[in-house]
């Protein structure tokens, strides 16, 4: 996004810059050549007219066409932010539970997790599943290839069903990365291959990389390393090689209406000890995310409302400016017989002759008027 917005900005700017001067004033002269309309009535005075406050008033509607553009379209995004359920993007499941160390201390906790959940009469969908922890041997240096985390592609598409993302399907003997974040550019795992070990074993096995895949589908969490899902007979294969301290669990909990059940959520941060478990929730992240946009939509409104007085400011003293000398025009313009009243004999008559008519003061269009 950091790339494209400011060539996105410089284009509307000239953009915008370049239709007051240039596409404005060749309308006009193109509506010049339509004699038709062009000469009749008071239309040849306004479009002269027309074509010289552009001229002269090009850059300061540019200056406030842009101005009032950043202020809505600024406004628009912060109250998009706040508004907008981004926290469901990158918190796909409204509770998750994620081993620390042993994995009988996390069987209680999601135990205890279950019972509150049915004690609040809340009706959820749950599913658990054991992660591999693995390295790069090729590349020990890395930080990266140092802390990987293997899931089969059967548990990544349960977790999918929980979330409402959908299924994906990989070929055979492949891994695919899976972004921790939806946004974009984040991929620190790249290449066509990568190679996979486990602790406490001698095996390697390089396996190629496939597509990798944009939407987590797991909560986010620092206990868990850089994701890869694999194919099940793979990770039947990683499995067998693994150590139990080398297994990590996750479970992950969807209910719905996760916004009004606050209660639960209160509850089980006072139950939960995180010394062993790491707990994470929909809820938290989403108030924490409200709060942070609720103080950016509040500064950006009067930033942009700032913008927006000050253009209308410059359009206010433009015109004021411009006052007297419109005063001196309209004037002279009387003086040639320019009115804005008809006679009552002549009422039935085109209004747009009228300017032509006070010249000679006939009654048809005649050569002195034309």
């Amino acid at each position: 996004m950091m790339k494209r917005a400011l060539p996105i900005l410089l284009l509307v700017i000239i953009g915008t810059y370049f239709l007051y001067t240039q596409a404005s004033i060749g309308l006009l002269r193109y509506y010049k050549k339509r004699k038709h309309s062009y000469y009749r009535g008071t239309n040849l005075i306004t479009a002269a007219e027309l074509t010289y406050k552009l001229k002269d008033n090009a850059r300061i509607l540019s200056m406030v066409t842009i101005l009032t553009a950043v202020t809505f379209t600024s406004t628009g995004v912060l109250a998009n932010l706040y508004f907008g359920k981004k926290a469901e993007a990158r918190f796909p499941h409204a509770i998750a539970l994620i081993s620390k160390k042993e994995p009988k201390a996390f069987e209680n906790k999601l135990q205890i997790l279950k019972n509150a959940l049915r004690d609040e009469h809340i009706p959820f969908t749950s599913h658990k599943a054991a992660f591999i922890r693995a390295y790069n041997p090729k590349k020990p240096n890395d930080d990266v290839m140092q802390n990987l985390v293997l899931m089969r592609v059967t548990d990544y598409n349960r977790f999918a069903d929980l979330a409402g993302q959908p299924h994906i399907s990989l070929p055979a003997n492949t891994a695919a990365y899976m972004h921790p974040t939806p946004d974009q550019g984040y991929e620190p795992i790249k290449g066509k291959q990568i190679a996979i070990a486990i602790k406490n074993s001698n095996e390697t096995s390089v396996i190629p990389l496939a597509k990798s895949i944009p939407q987590p589908a797991i909560n986010p969490s620092g206990f868990i390393g850089y994701m890869l899902v694999v194919p099940d007979h793979l990770y039947a294969k990683f499995h067998r090689l693994a150590a139990e301290e080398t297994i990590q669990y996750y479970a992950g909990i969807s209910y719905k209406n996760w916004e009004a059940k606050t209660s639960v959520i209160k509850k089980l941060n006072r139950v939960i000890q995180k010394d062993d478990v790491d707990f994470t929730n929909h809820l938290e992240f989403f108030n924490q995310m409200k709060q942070i946009f609720s103080l950016m939509l509040f500064i950006g409104f009067f930033v942009s409302a700032l913008f927006f007085l000050a253009a209308d400011s410059i359009l206010y003293f433009k015109l004021y400016n411009d006052l007297e000398q419109d005063s001196k025009q309209y004037e002279a313009l009387s003086k040639l017989g320019l009115t804005l009243q008809r006679n009552e004999a002549n009422r039935g008559e085109a209004s747009s002759n009228s300017l032509f008519h006070s010249v000679c003061r006939c009654h048809r269009p005649c050569r002195l008027c034309l």
